[in-house]
């Protein structure tokens, strides 16, 4: 053996040995621990984030630019606690309702309005009356016609008078008629059919005096007829009367 494999044997055995001898004394230091991350980013810049599952949202939402907002599933909607809804900037509203089954768009009054009809009889002479009911309560009504059919004595030239007055004892008269007289062969005949316009308020009565040349004993008719306004729906703002 050469004294150059010499050296190279020597060389490698002291490196093996420097590798199995262990290391003494060497210290393994731990890593660090969890550190805390605190995001101070203002309003002006946020963080975007991304919402999973059920996302609570409290205080004031304000959604801008007009979004698109599509609905799917036909989900039920609760709307609780009746919240006020405000419609700014004159929007736009379709409705959907059919020729075949149209809306109430307009006069809604005329649309629930009772017809009202009575017919009372009456008899004397020279004068007669008759007592008609008035609205029910939450109703008012509204008189729009009266007609009046007598039997006068044969030959009668002096025409028949109707004066519609509140049954309150007050006679101040809420309209007045003059009829005419005709003869059908040897009987006369006084008549009223005439439109007018009257309001009446729940506990009222409408009270009808009739004078003229009437046949004594004859019984007649007198018929009013209008319609029952619901005050529901109109509020039934008091009448001014001066």
């Amino acid at each position: 053996m050469t004294c150059k494999l010499k050296a190279m044997f020597a060389m490698s055995f002291f490196a093996a040995l420097l590798t199995a001898v262990p290391a003494v004394g060497q210290k393994t230091n731990p890593g660090p621990g969890p550190t805390q991350v605190f995001v101070v980013n203002g309003a002006g810049s946020p963080v975007p984030v991304t919402a999973e599952g059920l996302t609570h949202v409290a205080g004031t939402v304000t959604v801008g630019n007009t979004p698109s907002v599509n609905v799917t599933n036909t989900p039920n909607v609760n709307v609780t606690s009746m919240p006020s809804i405000t419609i700014t900037g004159s929007p736009t509203v379709q409705v959907g309702n059919s020729r075949s089954n149209p809306a109430n768009a307009l006069d809604v009054e005329r649309v629930a309005r009772i017809p009202y009809e009575s017919t009372q009889t009456c008899e004397g002479y020279p004068q007669e009356q008759a007592t008609f009911p008035g609205p029910p309560s939450g109703y008012r009504l509204v008189l729009q016609h009266l007609t009046a059919n007598f039997l006068m004595n044969s030959g009668a030239t002096q025409l028949p008078e109707v004066v519609v007055f509140p049954n309150d004892g007050s006679y101040t008269a809420r309209a007045t008629f003059i009829g005419k007289v005709g003869g059908i062969g040897s009987q006369t005949f006084g008549g009223v059919n005439e439109d007018f316009l009257s309001y009446w308020d729940p506990g009222s009565q409408m009270l009808v005096i009739s004078n003229g040349d009437f046949y004594n004993g004859a019984v007649n008719f007198v018929t009013l007829s209008g319609y029952l306004e619901n005050c529901a729906i109109t509020g039934c703002p008091p009448v001014v009367r001066y």
